[in-house]
């Protein structure tokens, strides 16, 4: 969101042709402040995020199987697939709809 209210931001300012003032800072020094071909895209940290969600439900399941039942491989199988679908649908739903009210205020911003 911040690299694509950034990269508008440029262009308007590109096209205006001279330093505009927002909040008492300068557009030119808020655009050079942060450079857009040296950020990362904002959905790498989300296949990190999606990946450590994977991991943690692994582990604590493993334990939590192991804990009330003891060394149940069935059980511990059953009980990860039901916390997975459970966590990953959670993690997309919350992702996307951040995704898109996100996308919604930095295109109301901008605009």
């Amino acid at each position: 969101m911040i690299t694509t209210i950034l990269s508008k931001l440029q262009g308007m300012l590109a096209t205006q042709g001279g330093a505009t003032e927002i909040a008492g800072t300068t557009v030119t020094n808020l655009t050079t402040l942060f450079k857009l071909d040296a950020m990362i895209p904002p959905y790498w940290l989300q296949v990190v995020v999606g990946i450590y969600l994977i991991e943690i439900i692994y582990i604590l399941t493993v334990t939590l199987v192991a804990v009330e039942s003891g060394v149940d491989k069935l059980g511990e199988k059953s009980e990860i697939a039901k916390h997975m679908k459970t966590g990953i649908t959670l993690y997309v739903l919350a992702a996307l709809t951040a995704s898109l009210v996100l996308s919604i205020l930095a295109g109301v911003s901008v605009g």
